[in-house]
């Protein structure tokens, strides 16, 4: 049996992309070979393919899948078998039929969420989860600024705050991806040129406890003229472009803070990447977050996936279809 998996042998476009074959790799004797249902497509990806982030070349891109359990190596102490239906998170390697991952960042779905939903769900899920309560926790009648609030994160960064009764102000590209934004969660929604006004309008000028931003270089000015006095700016992506660096004058005048968070940096090992799962499978389970599905694609179509992404059209998540026989698992 073959492999069918995605590489990227050079940083580039779209287009460098490869869909190639391997043989199904053995599983590491501490790790476990997933045949993977769906992969994840997270902006991060597009970072690293373009040379933005650096990884070590050549690569397989991807870092969630959901899917089920294929080998168990000799020394895995866990207890995963081969046909459990699990999840995992991995610095690369997703984008592919089969992948050999580590068990420390493997865990079990339920039989009541479908694969696709467990894989739209984990990364973003997990990033809002570390958002709202690491890198600015909120608390009750905080309001807010989620840029992009129609993504993948956005959306359930609008439902988690809604939750906590945290008022969200929102913005987004076009209209209807604002009713979307005010249909998940958020208080009010605008174009990211109008929210210098909204913000004043709507907090008597006095602005907004934090600004979570993934847009990057585009909202930065406004993000920062979005906060009060002492307020946080949390910078998680760079879909306009990297910030290079900020002048220490634009925080120390109104005692600003700027976060710039990682996934990775807040899920230091299997205990607290297990508490987190377990949370986001409750609350999917007790119908208190809504996952969007916005598209998905053949594994051979992630030079499409990518474009999709890139253009900043979709909304909620996009995912690989990786075995077509667990589609429906």
């Amino acid at each position: 049996m073959s492999n069918l998996l995605v590489q990227v042998s050079k940083t580039g476009p779209s287009s460098v992309l490869q869909v190639i074959t391997k043989e199904i790799p053995k599983p590491a004797p501490n790790g476990l070979v997933i045949k993977n249902a769906y992969a994840g497509l997270n902006y991060i990806d597009t970072y690293l393919r373009t040379g933005l982030y650096t990884a070590p070349l050549p690569y397989i891109p991807g870092k969630e899948a959901a899917g089920v359990v294929a080998a168990v190596g000799d020394k895995v102490e866990a207890d995963f078998k081969v046909g459990d239906r699990v999840v995992y998170l991995t610095p690369f390697g997703a984008y592919a039929q089969y992948t050999n991952v580590p068990t420390t960042l493997v865990s079990k779905v339920s039989e009541k969420i479908p694969l696709k939903i467990a894989s739209a769900a984990l990364l973003q899920g997990l990033t809002a989860y570390t958002l709202i309560e690491e890198a600015y926790p909120v608390k009750t009648g905080d309001t807010v600024v989620v840029h992009a609030a129609a993504g993948g994160v956005g959306l359930l960064l609008c439902q988690m705050l809604r939750a906590r009764n945290v008022h969200v102000i929102a913005t987004a590209s076009t209209a209807a991806k604002r009713r979307i934004a005010i249909k998940n969660g958020a208080e009010i929604a605008c174009s990211y040129e109008d929210l210098t006004k909204v913000v004043a309008d709507y907090t008597n000028g006095k602005g907004v406890d934090a600004a979570y931003d993934s847009v990057g270089i585009d909202t930065l000015s406004s993000s920062l003229d979005a906060l009060r006095n002492g307020g946080t700016m949390v910078s998680f992506g760079n879909a306009s472009g990297a910030i290079d660096a900020i002048p220490l004058k634009f925080l120390s005048a109104r005692c600003l803070k700027f976060v710039r968070p990682s996934l990775f940096g807040y899920i230091t090992g299997h205990a607290v990447f297990e508490g987190y799962v377990s949370r986001l499978w409750k609350e999917i389970l007790d119908n208190n977050l809504n996952i969007a599905i916005h598209h998905i694609f053949k594994l051979s179509e992630a030079k499409e996936a990518h474009d999709a992404i890139e253009s900043r059209a979709t909304t909620g998540k996009l995912l690989l279809l990786c075995n077509e026989d667990l589609a429906d698992a």
